[in-house]
């Protein structure tokens, strides 16, 4: 049987836990969208070589972070806070509605006896009401600009945010690779030529996060260019350095950790709801150079902003992070990331505008929002017909 020379898309989550099923229909959904965009260059018999990978480290640290909201959003997330926020709002919305409302019944009072105003002023003032909290609910509160406000808020957010403190550790950052080396160890054997200038067996890998876990692929990126670049690696270094004093189950797994950074071949991103500019935010002689790029890119991309693939075909990088204006985690990418880019834009942000109420449901809607789906799946059949 010929062998299956897969593309694999890895998804790897945030904190705290999740809901799994809702997070396997994002990706049939993904699926589902590829095979439409291959149906339309004829070539569907492509998606079987599209593997799915999804990994799943909501089990870590479930005590410690079994309350998700109330530790990422301590003085937001209680429910009398939220309510309170709510109404406070509503109150402000109320109290415009009911100005033409007034104006209606004293229009009505002119016009008719003093009980026939009184009742039609009275119905005329619940139907502003009424409209005030409809709107209120399909147009303002989905749109409020949340991040607008809390710019100023970000210095602290970045300096304060648990899974920021949770993943700097290293026990952690440890325990989460283990879990995605878990996640792709099956289809690691699987690695075939890509690159027509380079001859060497590699795993073509679209990186896909949402929230922290957009951070975790993000590190995988520069691992996997940092090795391509002749750099070593933290775990080539700590291999290198320590490795006679170091424990054997240690050293057994930066072993693996290094062997997936030499098979890894990352030709695409997607980033949701991304904090990787509180991390960046953290380290100020980093995001002083704004043009992340020369770090993170892939060497066959570097040059031109595009690979010659195998099979001939041009392949472009694309790296897209998806952000909501109102969710509190997600920042632009491109500022930082764009400066000399050969190829135009190493991250394009694309702003979603689903319809979310408060930060907190902001941060969520990447999952069901079509815009996410349509766009990942079409780089996924582009990436599927460039590959030999």
């Amino acid at each position: 049987m010929a062998p299956r020379r897969p593309l694999v898309f890895l998804l790897v989550h945030g904190i705290g836990p999740q809901n799994a099923p809702f997070q396997e229909d994002f990706l049939c959904a993904v699926r589902k969208a590829t095979r439409r965009h291959l149906e339309r260059h004829q070539q569907p018999a492509l998606l079987e070589r599209l593997v799915m990978v999804r990994a799943d480290w909501s089990h870590l640290y479930k005590d410690e972070r079994c309350d998700w909201l109330s530790t990422l959003y301590p003085e937001h997330a209680r429910p009398l806070v939220v309510l309170r926020r709510k109404l406070r709002m509503l109150a402000r919305i109320v109290a415009l509605a009911m100005l033409p409302a007034a104006g209606v019944g004293a229009g009505v009072a002119l016009a008719h006896t003093v009980v026939a105003a009184l009742w039609l002023g009275a119905l005329g003032a619940a139907a502003g009401l009424l409209a005030a909290y409809a709107a209120a609910r399909a147009v303002v509160l989905p749109r409020f600009p949340w991040g607008d406000l809390w710019t100023m808020g970000r210095s602290f957010e970045a300096n304060t945010i648990s899974d920021i403190v949770l993943y700097e550790s290293d026990g952690p950052r440890e325990a989460i690779t283990r879990t995605v080396l878990d996640a792709l160890g099956p289809v690691l054997a699987e690695a075939y030529p890509v690159a027509r200038a380079d001859d060497r067996p590699c795993l073509p890998v679209v990186l896909a996060g949402h929230s922290l876990g957009t951070v975790i692929v993000y590190d995988a990126l520069l691992a996997t260019t940092a090795r391509a670049r002749g750099a070593p690696t933290r775990a080539q270094r700590e291999l290198r350095e320590d490795g006679p004093g170091l424990a054997e189950a240690r050293r057994r797994y930066l072993e693996r950790l290094r062997d997936a950074h030499e098979v890894l071949c990352p030709v695409g991103m997607a980033t949701m709801g991304s904090p990787i500019a509180l991390f960046l935010f953290r380290k100020p002689e980093v995001l002083r150079q704004r043009n992340l790029w020369t770090l993170a890119c892939p060497p066959p991309f570097a040059e031109t902003g595009a690979m010659t693939t195998a099979a001939g075909a041009s392949l472009r990088w694309r790296w897209q992070n998806f952000w909501h204006a109102a969710d509190f985690v997600a920042h632009r990418l491109g500022p930082v990331f764009n400066e000399g880019y050969p190829g135009g834009r190493f991250v394009e942000d694309v702003r979603v505008r689903p319809p979310a109420p408060d930060p907190i449901d902001a941060h969520s809607t990447y999952w069901t929002d079509r815009t996410v789906v349509d766009r990942i799946a079409a780089h996924l059949a582009d990436i599927l017909i460039s590959l030999p």
